[in-house]
């Protein structure tokens, strides 16, 4: 690679992509069906005592085991080519 050139990753294609259509609005929303979507059980952050240890009210942890509210998030990959 000479000097000044770079490569551009499949993740910054993707993020110009949005940020040159001003998608981030719906990009954000469409997340947040798919956190709903996959939402599991929240009793834990859900007791009384835990309220006020939420940070977002719309964000609430799932305690049902260590780290288990990553096992289930579904990562997909997109083609940023397609249009």
């Amino acid at each position: 690679m000479a000097d000044g050139e770079f490569v551009v990753t499949a993740v910054e294609e993707q993020y110009y992509k949005v940020e040159d259509t001003r998608g981030w609005h719906p990009l954000f929303q469409r997340l947040q069906q798919i956190a709903k979507a996959q939402a599991g059980p929240q009793t834990e952050a859900r007791r009384p005592t835990n309220i006020p240890r939420n940070r977002y009210r719309d964000v609430l942890p799932n305690f049902g085991g260590f780290m288990d509210h990553l096992a289930r998030i579904k990562f997909v990959v997109l083609n940023v080519h397609s249009q």
